[in-house]
């Protein structure tokens, strides 16, 4: 039991100090992305984008705002509202940043969990998730 609560300790303190470095820019958890030719518009999302502010906001958007729109007394209302592209945008983004944060977190807890154990590989599962969401995933606009 108390090597559990130890195990637990570290893994979060390795974690808080991880995500400093992370914050401040000294260290990415994916390869750089290619440059995009020039005049396109980059959409793509970046490990910085995938912060708890940003993913506490998309989250307050989808359990405050969305319900609300959806609560309108006037079903024309409502139909244009779900019509309009402005929030179908605004509801994918919130998802994405929502996504990308959850899968960014376990990656940073991957890379913690290898820095204490040999058994744990650094690049491993949790890594190569949030690596590949990267690559894929982009902002609507």
């Amino acid at each position: 039991m108390a090597t559990q609560k130890l195990t637990a300790i570290l893994l979060a303190f390795a974690v808080c100090s991880l995500g400093g470095t992370q914050a401040h820019g000294d260290a990415s958890i994916c390869p750089p992305l290619p440059p995009l030719p020039e005049g396109v518009d980059d959409l793509r999302t970046k490990e910085t984008d995938f912060t708890a502010q940003r993913a506490a906001s998309s989250r307050s958007y989808l359990q405050k705002e969305v319900p609300k729109d959806l609560r309108e007394k006037d079903d024309t209302k409502i139909k244009r509202r779900l019509e309009s592209s402005e929030f179908w945008i605004s509801y994918d983004n919130s998802l994405r940043i929502i996504e990308g944060y959850l899968l960014k977190q376990e990656a940073l807890l991957q890379i913690a969990q290898s820095r204490l154990s040999k058994t744990t590989k650094t690049r491993d599962a949790a890594v190569k998730r949030f690596c590949d969401f990267l690559g894929s995933a982009h902002f609507a606009d």
